[in-house]
């Protein structure tokens, strides 16, 4: 990472990202391989940002003024919140959430759970597009309470729709 007090480069420095990013490049790249490719590349990244958290963590308890600020704390917040609203982000989300929950069958749902996450990314790039300035306190709202945010979409496109 370049700048640790930019909060969108410690977003896109999330596992979540790097792995919804990989996802995204391997379907847009025509070099072959195979899903077996993507998996090594996959557990590849999984296993680099494991260990520059071990050593981030470990950096920290001998020169703890090096810990980054907060991302509250830094100046594009809130343009960092919109980028756990991309696509690579909620991709990285729906695939940790599937390893995490193997033994339920979290592979299984993975096919599933990646077409939803798609359509969620497209609900919220359409309302991204309706609404140029969304204050942090809104998106973070967003965030703890995507689910139900989604459910009442509809209702909501309506409100807006009509308060234009």
């Amino acid at each position: 990472m370049h700048n640790p007090n930019s909060a969108i480069e410690r977003v896109k420095n999330h596992l979540a990202y790097k792995l919804g990013q990989a996802m995204i490049d391997f379907t847009n790249s025509s070099s072959g391989g195979g899903y077996i490719a993507l998996f090594k590349k996959l557990y590849k990244i999984k296993k680099q940002h494991k260990k520059e958290q071990k050593i981030y963590q470990q950096t920290i308890q001998i020169f703890p003024q090096l810990k980054y600020p907060s991302l509250e704390k830094c100046s594009d917040y809130e343009q960092a919140l919109r980028y756990k609203f991309h696509l690579s982000y909620m991709l990285g989300k729906v695939l940790i959430k599937a390893y995490q929950t193997w033994y339920k069958g979290g592979g299984f749902k993975l096919k599933n759970n990646i077409k939803k996450a798609n359509k969620e990314f497209q609900i919220f790039r359409e309302i991204f597009k309706e609404v140029d300035q969304i204050n942090s306190s809104i998106l973070e709202g967003l965030i703890d309470n995507k689910q139900l945010f989604l459910k009442e979409f509809s209702r909501i496109k309506n409100i807006l729709t009509i308060h234009q």
